[in-house]
């Protein structure tokens, strides 16, 4: 289970402590830092193409 589903559950049963709550919160930063980059690379790598295609028809 996800420790961000786990801890929801415990949440609504009234039993999730504080270290639950903030350990779901940093798999869920983790994991939209990890899209951000993920995304970043992604039009990095196009740009990169970009650079490269520019070049390339200059030298012709």
């Amino acid at each position: 289970m996800l420790p961000t589903k786990r801890v929801q559950e415990k949440f609504q049963q009234g039993q999730a402590s504080l270290e639950d709550v903030l350990e779901a919160q940093k798999n869920l930063l983790n994991s939209k830092k990890n899209e951000i980059l993920t995304f970043y690379q992604i039009w990095e790598s196009f740009f990169d193409y970009l650079k490269t295609a520019n070049v390339d028809l200059l030298n012709f």
